[in-house]
């Protein structure tokens, strides 16, 4: 996140990336993340990766490829209230400017 503060979408982006990538192709992180890491969200990293490389792009007023981006999300995890939420956030917007 330290990226993200200073700026830096473009590496952020390729952080997050990578952390997606890492959990979703090996079964023993994903286990780990239930037990070590307890992570008791119900999201789990790899969809909090994807949510943050989304975030990124509206950070950056980038709201094109922010879509994108939540709708890559909701593909993956049709369940997820940020991308849902943020999309319907999205959506008002555009209505009322």
């Amino acid at each position: 996140m330290k990226r993200l503060g200073e700026s830096n979408f473009e590496e952020a982006r390729n952080c997050f990336n990578k952390m997606y990538f890492m959990m979703k192709s090996s079964k023993v992180l994903r286990h780990l993340e239930l037990f070590l890491l307890a992570n008791t969200s119900d999201m789990t990293y790899a969809e909090i990766s994807l949510c943050n490389i989304a975030y990124t792009y509206v950070a950056q007023n980038d709201i094109q490829n922010a879509v994108i981006a939540y709708n890559r999300v909701l593909e993956e995890f049709p369940a997820s209230a940020i991308a849902k939420s943020t999309l319907k956030l999205i959506e008002e917007a555009r209505k009322t400017s």
